[in-house]
């Protein structure tokens, strides 16, 4: 084996990564969740099999609070990390990496089986059917092994014989099946009440001293909130991802126009300078670095800070609506965008 080597003419191209962003875990839909919490408040023997799990410690707490929910034993496997507490009352047997007798006891005896993501899920069914155990009650599996199943390698294993299919990550499965009543019911503005808690710093302080039940959450006090625990309802759709510069009306001209001007071309410079500008933001204020880059990285790919300093008509119609439908202000008033929106003085 030899190493051949030649100097490059020039420095290969980096790509970039900010448009290379791992995808967003997709959770079940509504009916499946249904379906599944249906199946698990008939069942008397429901056992889970933990596989392919995250390592997240917030997940780990979620998968003992709904085994513990629902009584339900418990099975893990030493081909995968730990998911679950093997000292647990709920894990009577260890893992392994063959299925032992006593666990092909469990599966046959259980009324219910939910896999999430467990490896060679119709392995293992046989597998307790050859010792004398096969599997008679309703099985729930969640993964995405199903799109493999046309692939050339064919490594999807065996076809699993399921009651109901669930291609979805499985901790965001766990996540909403612990929520309390229906997460899928339809809500309105109206339904809930409405507090002014100021600054998105002051919403970060509201939700941890648990003063408010949810917030909008600026960018990157969003990523600190799912990090701290909090669970993350949903990115903000584009109709709200607007930037203003408030300024009291009428403003001395002379002064407000070049500052915007100047807010413009350091709109410009930030976009092609996004490291340059997360250090600055870390330097000047109390954000992680690491936070303060992933900031950047959102607002120069999302488009959240317009070039021009122009909110999109369908942000500010959509802000403008959801402030009416909340009665934040009134339904038959002047138009608020009219009102409060001057582009002249750019």
């Amino acid at each position: 084996m030899s190493l051949q080597e030649q100097r490059l003419p020039a420095p290969p191209l980096i790509p970039d990564v900010r448009r290379d962003r791992s995808p967003r875990s997709h959770g079940p839909d509504a009916e499946a969740v249904r379906t599944t919490l249906d199946f698990l408040g008939q069942a008397r023997r429901p056992l889970f099999l933990f596989g392919r799990l995250s390592r997240d410690e917030r997940d780990w707490d979620r998968r003992v609070a709904l085994a513990e929910r629902y009584g339900a034993l418990v099975l893990s496997d030493l081909k995968n990390g730990a998911v679950f507490p093997t000292a647990h009352p709920l894990h009577p047997n260890p893992p392994g990496i063959f299925l032992p007798a006593a666990s092909a006891g469990l599966i046959g005896g259980a009324d219910l089986i939910l896999s999430l993501d467990w490896t060679d899920l119709a392995g293992t069914l046989s597998a307790a059917a050859s010792h004398g155990h096969p599997a008679a009650g309703r099985i729930i599996s969640c993964t995405s092994d199903s799109a493999l199943r046309n692939g050339w390698s064919k490594d999807s294993f065996g076809r699993d014989p399921v009651d109901l299919s669930v291609p979805a990550d499985p901790d965001l499965l766990v996540r909403a099946l612990l929520v309390p009543g229906d997460p899928f019911k339809p809500v309105k503005p109206a339904d809930y009440d409405f507090a002014l808690e100021g600054s998105h710093v002051e919403r970060w302080k509201a939700l941890q001293a648990g003063t408010i039940d949810a917030a909008l959450q600026m960018i990157p006090y969003d990523f600190m909130a799912v990090e701290a625990g909090f669970t993350d309802l949903g990115p903000v759709t584009e109709e709200f991802a607007l930037n203003a510069v408030c300024a009291r009306l009428p403003a001395e001209r002379a002064e407000l126009t070049p500052f915007l001007r100047a807010l413009a071309e350091a709109a410009q410079w930030f976009r092609g300078h996004v490291e340059e500008s997360a250090a600055i933001a870390a330097a000047r204020t109390s954000i992680e670095p690491r936070y303060a880059l992933r900031a950047c990285q959102a607002l120069a790919a999302d488009g959240v800070i317009p070039p021009d300093l122009r909110s999109a008509p369908a942000a500010l119609a959509a802000a403008a609506g959801a402030l009416r439908s909340s009665g934040l202000i009134p339904p038959d008033g002047p138009d608020p965008i009219a009102a409060a929106v001057d582009y002249s003085y750019l």
